[in-house]
């Protein structure tokens, strides 16, 4: 549980980072955007390491019994996680109507998996990413214009094929290599 719990707090720490912008600049403007970025980007996947291995190494400690119609409850929610994911970029009715959508796609992938995960390390892991995007969603949205744009419906098929690409991808072969979870 240590090594999960390690794991989440420097993730979310260095994710947090990024809003506070004076701070984040002070740092850039020492190391420099590219060094800044690589360093950023080793910190999250080291930490994304330490997840996964303490996510399934944890002792499996039952705190809830999920429902029966959870999974497939939760893989809908999960494929509609991956679509708001995918449209992050794109200028979309999806980024339009959502402002955040790779923070609502992670909240909406955290609380798919709080429904069918009833064990200890599963509320702690995805109950940190939850709150985590919460956060985030707040203090992106007190501190970014709503975007001025008209949306472009070819945005969101672009982003509706690449979250329904991601999401099979994910079921057919990274959540295995992931997490000891079933998918079924």
């Amino acid at each position: 549980m240590t090594l999960l719990i390690t794991g989440l707090a420097v993730f979310i720490a260095v994710h947090l980072f990024t809003a506070a912008r004076d701070l984040r600049a002070g740092v850039i403007a020492r190391l420099g955007e590219w060094p800044y970025k690589g360093l950023y980007s080793l910190i999250s996947l080291a930490a994304f390491f330490m997840i996964s291995r303490g996510f399934g190494a944890s002792p499996d400690v039952g705190l809830y019994t999920p429902p029966e119609w959870a999974r497939p409850v939760t893989a809908v929610q999960v494929l509609a996680a991956f679509i708001s994911l995918a449209g992050y970029r794109l200028k979309g009715h999806i980024k339009a109507k959502l402002r955040q959508p790779m923070l609502v796609g992670v909240a909406v992938w955290a609380i798919a998996h709080l429904l069918a995960n009833g064990d200890q390390a599963g509320v702690l892991l995805f109950g940190s990413f939850l709150a985590y995007s919460v956060i985030a969603i707040v203090l992106a949205n007190g501190r970014e214009p709503a975007p001025d744009f008209v949306p472009n419906p070819r945005h969101d098929v672009i982003a509706l094929v690449a979250g329904v690409v991601l999401f099979l991808g994910t079921v057919s072969y990274l959540h295995e290599g992931l997490s000891p979870a079933s998918l079924i």
